[in-house]
């Protein structure tokens, strides 16, 4: 009888150590198996062993690391673009609060105030720095941003940020946000900044749109005259050299027939000399067949006195 339970109790013994084997081995098994992870496509993975940087980029897929408490395993999405709004909050705006004005409001270099809100644009450029490097890598962003956004503001005109000086603005700003973020290592790659709002504050925006106008009917009025200009100066220098060369024209003129007389009188000098009496009868001739065909004709009536009117008429041969 003590036999039969001496080799039941080895049996119950037996069979209680297998199963706590196979037990162990189960769990054993499980716990290897947990090492397994997978990183989605739009993912990259970090591995720690005992609290070290094992591996700072596991790419997409499946993977094994040691479980815990040997190994660990975290994942970023790198491929996707996060939305960072700055001088607003998404929140606050979805439920129609209007931010507070400290936060939208910027002094601009030339000592105005304008309210402008900026959405930036980022994502996770090396994971294990995003990690690792602080604790709150969003609310640091956010932080280095903002003063990148205020230094550029301070150094602009109003006018250069509410027209064409803001883009060039925008990319100074996410230049220099970008050489903080390298320089602090935070893994993070600045992808764009657009500006979501610019305007002066509500309180004087009627005022700045009045001077907005004014400056342009001033730029209007400047380019009218202009144009005006452009118009009447050509037509006036075309007009003054059509004088200066009828002027020309008519001096030349002129200089020639002066030359011509010149020349005239000259061969008359030289005939003068010659025959002094014909000289002088010839250009009396020709002086009378100039002036009598303009000379007013009378008819006198024969009837009259003929000692009513005394005519003298003077011969060639008796001229002086």
């Amino acid at each position: 009888m003590t036999e039969r339970l001496t080799s039941r109790e080895g049996k119950r013994r037996r069979g209680a150590r297998f199963w706590a084997a196979a037990t162990g081995g189960l769990i054993i098994t499980l716990w290897l198996l947990s090492g397994i992870y997978a990183v989605s496509p739009d993912e990259e993975g970090v591995v720690l062993i005992f609290g070290a940087l094992h591996n700072d980029r596991v790419g997409p897929g499946l993977h094994y690391c040691p479980p815990w408490p040997i190994g660990a395993t975290m994942t970023r999405r790198t491929m996707t673009n996060f939305t960072m709004s700055i001088g607003f909050r998404y929140a606050e705006q979805i439920q129609g609060i209007d931010p507070p004005a400290v936060e939208m409001e910027w002094l601009t270099g030339d000592t105005n105030i304008v309210n402008m809100q900026v959405i930036a644009q980022y994502t996770v450029s090396q994971p294990s720095s995003f990690i690792f490097t602080t604790a709150e890598p969003q609310f640091l962003l956010r932080r280095i941003t903002e003063a990148a956004v205020t230094e550029l503001v301070g150094q602009a005109g109003i006018d250069d940020i509410l027209t064409t000086g803001r883009s060039a603005m925008l990319e100074a700003a996410r230049q220099r946000t970008q050489q903080v973020l390298d320089e602090y290592d935070l893994g993070i790659l600045l992808v764009s900044m657009n500006i979501k709002l610019v305007e002066p504050p509500r309180a004087v925006i009627q005022s700045f749109q009045d001077v907005q106008n004014a400056k342009a009917d001033r730029e209007r009025l400047v380019n009218e005259a202009m144009g005006y200009a452009n118009e009447i100066l050509p037509r006036a220098r075309g007009e003054a050299q059509r004088l200066v060369d009828e002027a020309r024209g008519r001096r030349e003129e002129r200089v020639a027939r002066a030359d011509g007389e010149a020349a005239r009188i000259e061969a008359l000098l030289a005939e003068y000399a010659k025959a002094p009496k014909l000289t002088r009868e010839r250009l009396y001739l020709e002086t009378m067949e100039r002036i009598l065909p303009r000379v007013r004709l009378y008819v006198v009536d024969p009837g009259g006195d003929p000692e009513g009117m005394r005519l003298r008429i003077v011969e060639p041969g008796t001229l002086p």
